[in-house]
């Protein structure tokens, strides 16, 4: 007698499967859509696209190589900066995948919690500000909490610290330049809209739609394009230069992660030059954020 638990793979198999007996053939045709799409756009990127190698390779062997050298009392903060820089790893990673199938906003979403890590992480630098402390307390209220509750503290907990994070560098409370205030949240506005993607999805759909052009798959659009690149680019700098924390523990990183270091953080910044050449205020904007609250030295925090 036949197991009939397994009977719906018959039934699938029969319903979908087609003279060669693959299901879904239509599938590896998407596949072959987003490969083709993959091309196009790193051959027309092909700098920047080796620029995001380069920088995931180098993000990979920083965090690993702190990891596997440093005992686990030797920094607390650069071990908190590790339990929330790994996860960010793989998620800009396969941000940059996504982007290269053609979906732009989703990428684009993906880097939102990229760049609230790294501004918690810089608003660590400050004196006013107590990463370490504060997530100590979140976890202490969380034990403390009955099962339906923790994730709410835990979310509660971090928003405020995003919050704060935020007004020390890029808000009110930051030295920069109102203007530049200004037009860095222009920009983050993106960042966070692209996390409800009903938004950009409609409006960019509909501006189709009336004319019967509606496609399930990725159309071309520059704009968009140019709105990935331009915001992986400012958030890929200011990652790199929290990275570059982990220089205390000179041992670690030698004249060769020095030099990547210094390419690296070359090749970013002309790349927002590159705004600011085109007269576009985020540029300068970048580049002034960039110089005064992600410029670390000797005085940030050591336990």
């Amino acid at each position: 007698m036949k197991d009939v638990r397994f009977m719906w793979q018959k039934r699938l198999s029969e319903a979908f499967s087609d003279e060669e007996h693959i299901i879904g053939r239509s599938v590896l045709t998407m596949r072959e859509i987003d490969k083709n799409i993959e091309l196009r756009i790193v051959e027309k990127y092909q700098g920047y696209d080796q620029t995001i190698h380069a920088f995931i390779e180098y993000w990979y062997q920083t965090l690993s190589g702190f990891q596997e050298s440093v005992p686990a009392e030797d920094d607390q903060h650069l071990l908190l900066y590790l339990s929330v820089l790994a996860p960010s790893f793989g998620r800009f990673r396969q941000s940059w995948e996504v982007f290269l199938t053609g979906h732009y906003f989703d990428a684009i979403s993906m880097l939102r919690s990229v760049y609230q890590t790294v501004l918690i992480i810089a608003a660590d630098q400050d004196s006013n500000f107590d990463f370490l402390g504060q997530e100590d307390n979140i976890g202490q209220n969380v034990g403390q909490a009955t099962e339906e509750k923790r994730s709410k503290i835990i979310h509660k907990g971090f928003v405020s610290l995003e919050k704060e994070a935020s007004r020390l560098i890029v808000g009110n409370k930051s030295d920069l330049k109102q203007v530049t205030i200004q037009n860095l949240e222009y920009f983050l506005r993106i960042i966070h809209k692209t996390v409800h993607p009903l938004n950009p999805h409609i409006s960019s759909n509909l501006r189709v739609a009336f004319n019967r052009k509606l496609s399930l798959f990725p159309e071309p659009d520059d704009d968009q394009l140019s709105q990935y690149l331009n915001i992986s680019n400012f958030i890929g700098w200011m990652t790199l230069r929290v990275l570059s924390l982990f220089n205390r523990h000179q041992q670690l990183f030698n004249d060769d992660w020095m030099r990547r270091t210094k390419a690296l953080d070359e090749a970013f910044e002309t790349l927002v030059e590159g705004f600011a050449e085109l007269e576009k205020p985020i540029g300068e904007a970048i580049i002034e954020l960039i110089d005064k609250k992600f410029s670390f030295n000797n005085s940030t925090k050591e336990t």
